[in-house]
């Protein structure tokens, strides 16, 4: 059985990406990933990223657009991903404000509509977590639970985010196994020691997460890929990926084959 294959959040290395592109990705292959979820602080025209995507023998996995433009354009954003052979799309945060029960509310509905959209165009949306679904509160509960709750699996995934479930103090694993079937992107961000109060992400495998047990409920939970995503040490993202890969690709040999 093979492992699970890797890719990166272009967030990762959006200083790279704002200066050479191309360069990122290729570094990106060269590192050994197989694939990269598409994020643009500003996108880049589909012909000439499909080319450069496949040239550096890549796929795209996924992507995150602004949540203004998927409620605004989501027949043109199914145009670009379709170009680039991809139906995944995430939506990457909502953020109300003000963070009161009703603004949740609306916002979701807000999603639920872009979700109706992204069936009847063929795409397949999640949603990616922050530490906001998980401080927020609707009608006392957490916003997390109002948003899965709310929307079924049948239109709304869960992109998950484990560094940010994980400062929360959530149990990742339990988290995998209770959405099982509803997980096939999973962020794979490590927490860093010693910053419980002021949470920092880091290199995988040199932070605190147990990617053992991790990883050992992702593949049942239907995870089909692995999205390596770091937010700190922006100049040094390439050396960061490399490290994040190398110990992953040792790991994973281990957990899953």
């Amino acid at each position: 059985m093979n492992a699970l294959p890797l890719a990166v959040q272009l967030y990762t290395v959006r200083n790279q990406v704002a200066l050479d592109w191309v360069g990122a990705l290729k570094r990106i292959a060269q590192i050994g990933y197989a694939g990269v979820e598409l994020w643009f602080r500003d996108w880049i025209d589909v012909a000439p990223l499909k080319r450069e995507v496949e040239a550096a023998g890549l796929v795209v996995v996924g992507a995150h657009f602004p949540f203004p433009r998927m409620r605004e354009g989501m027949p043109d954003i199914a145009r670009y991903m379709q170009t680039l052979g991809c139906a995944d799309v995430a939506v990457p945060a909502i953020r109300p404000q003000p963070t009161s029960s009703d603004a949740w509310k609306r916002a979701v509905d807000e999603v639920a509509d872009v979700a109706d959209r992204c069936a009847e165009l063929g795409l397949r949306l999640s949603y990616h977590c922050h530490f906001d679904e998980f401080d927020g509160r609707v009608d006392g509960a957490e916003a997390f639970e109002y948003i899965f709750s709310t929307l079924g699996a049948d239109r709304v995934k869960l992109e998950l985010d484990t560094f940010f479930a994980a400062a929360r103090g959530k149990d990742v694993t339990a988290l995998l196994r209770r959405f099982a079937g509803r997980v096939p992107l999973l962020h794979v961000k490590d927490w860093a020691a010693g910053t419980e109060d002021d949470p920092a992400d880091t290199v995988v495998g040199e932070g605190v997460i147990d990617w053992p047990a991790v990883f050992a409920e992702a593949r049942p939970a239907g995870v089909e890929w692995y999205i390596v995503e770091q937010t700190t040490d922006p100049d040094d993202a390439p050396a960061c990926i490399a490290r994040s890969y190398d110990y992953l690709k040792t790991l994973l040999s281990e957990v899953e084959t």
